[in-house]
């Protein structure tokens, strides 16, 4: 397994890091009664992610930042559009 052994080299198959993610920005938060959890099994169920491939999700108070894979990220903004959750139409960008 000469991907396991060098990482670094051959990064592109290399399993996901931190590096390879890319935050998104949701137009829904706190204010509209949004949980972590309510993000994550909707990118799970719509876009066909792992619990494991979501990285970070920072609710705030009227947007929310999550962490996608990188190869992902258009597929879950386009995947997304349209979508509502918690009576919010979604805006992913």
């Amino acid at each position: 397994a000469e991907e396991e052994s060098a990482p670094e080299i051959f990064s592109d198959t290399a399993p996901p890091s931190l590096e390879d993610m890319t935050t998104l920005y949701f137009n829904v938060g706190k204010r509209d009664g949004l949980e972590p959890k309510d993000l994550a099994s909707l990118l799970v169920s719509t876009c066909g992610l792992l619990a494991e491939d979501i990285g970070r999700v920072r609710v705030k108070d009227r947007h929310t930042f999550v962490g996608v894979p990188t190869e992902r990220a258009e597929f879950v903004i386009s995947s997304l559009q349209g979508q509502s959750i918690k009576n919010r139409a979604l805006q992913v960008e």
